[in-house]
Order: structure tokens, then sequence, then C-alpha cells
């Protein structure tokens, strides 16, 4: 907890640097030095957008799925644009195919759809991206794990319908005796 609240800390300085320096450019824009503050404001959103793509690839490295994709993103919507898009968009289809795997039966069909719509907007955005044949066997894995999840559930009903017939004739047999 003391490594979340010190980066937490060192975030919150992180931001405070930034509106200082911009403060300081927007009070002196003629100053010599705001060319040396805009250099520090670009270094340190840097530093902000590599610990926020850091931390989303933690929370995917350490099995959160739903926390990862929920990150990525964050850090997208934060670092529009970021030198780490193209990977987080792909990591985020990756998070959620996961998340969807990991999930109860009655979930996984609508998680695995949205791992195939974030696959979908993916290719349309990076149609040459490095991360194509990789995104496009987790979309093809997504869409047979829907037709599975589908006969398992359908498998399940039936079985459940067959033990509900046969404890209704069981009752009905206990009542002509």
């Amino acid at each position: 907890s003391d490594v979340c609240s010190s980066d937490l800390l060192d975030q919150e300085n992180t931001i405070k640097a930034i509106e200082a320096l911009q403060l300081f450019i927007n009070l002196y824009p003629k100053s010599e030095r705001v060319a040396e503050a805009s250099k520090l404001i670009s270094n340190l959103r840097d530093k902000l957008e590599t610990k926020s793509y850091a931390n989303a690839k933690l929370f995917l490295d350490i099995g959160d799925y739903k926390s990862a994709v929920i990150a990525f993103r964050n850090s997208a919507r934060e670092f529009p644009d970021t030198k780490y898009a193209e990977e987080m968009e792909f990591l985020t289809i990756k998070a959620q195919a996961l998340y969807a795997k990991a999930s109860f039966e009655s979930k996984q069909e609508e998680r695995y759809n949205e791992a195939i719509q974030l696959y979908n907007e993916f290719v349309l955005n990076y149609p040459s991206s490095k991360y194509l044949k990789e995104a496009e066997e987790i979309k093809k894995s997504s869409e047979k794990a829907i037709i599975d999840v589908k006969k398992l559930i359908a498998l399940q009903t039936a079985e459940m319908k067959a033990q509900e017939e046969k404890i209704k004739a069981a009752e009905e047999s206990k009542k002509e005796d």
C-alpha cells in the first residue's frame, strides 16, 4: 500500500508541476524560459503517460483482466496521442477476451462479443498493425468460445428440463399410489 500511495503522491506532484509550469507560461509568455518550461511539461506528461501505460499493463500481467480493460481505456482517453496507442488497443482486446474466458458462462457471450467489437475497431484504426495476426486469432477464438458456451448453456438447460420432467413424473406416480 505504501508503493501505491507514494506512486499516487508522485503523480499528484507531477500534475501540480505541470500546472505550475503552464501557469508560468501563461503569465510570462515572452520569457526566455518559456521553451524550457514547455520542454519540462512535455517530459512530465511523457512520464505520466508511461506510468499510465505501465499500470494498465501490470493489471494484465497479474491477471486482473477487468481492471486491465478499464485502465487501458482510461489511459487511451487521458493520452489520446500516446505512443502506446496501438499496443494498448491491442492489449485491451486481449484483456477483454481473457476477462470473458474467466467469467461465468452466463456472462461469457456478452464479454466475448465485446472483445470482437474491440477487434473490429482495432482493425479500422490500425489496418497494417504488427498485432493484427494475434488480434485476429483472439477474435477467432472468441467467436469459437461463443459457439461453445451457447452449446454448453443449451445442454445445461436441456439437462435441467429433463431433471424437472423426472421429478414431475415421480410426483405424478406418487399421487397415483
